[in-house]
């Protein structure tokens, strides 16, 4: 799983499905690219680095982490676990 990129998409309070809108994909995609199971063309990153105002570089975005090592800047395991009761998908 793509935590940074889930963790950023909760922290931007978007959908799934807002954000494949918005950077033009289908929402089954979105969900392939944050699960990790589809990796996506390098256009769809250049759009969602562009999504998040170019906070998080695409190299962050892409990584698959683990829960257990998936810790960035100012966001850590307890905030994220925060995260996942306020905004759902």
């Amino acid at each position: 799983m793509r935590q940074k990129l889930k963790i950023a998409r909760k922290r931007a309070r978007k959908t799934q499905k807002e954000i494949a809108t918005a950077i033009e994909i289908s929402e089954r995609m979105y969900q392939h690219i944050e699960a990790g199971t589809r990796e996506g063309k390098g256009t769809v990153w250049d759009k969602l680095e562009a999504f998040f105002e170019y906070k998080i570089p695409q190299r962050e975005l892409r990584e698959n982490n683990t829960q257990e090592n998936c810790i960035t800047k100012d966001v850590n395991i307890e905030e994220m676990g925060r995260l996942e009761g306020k905004v759902l998908a």
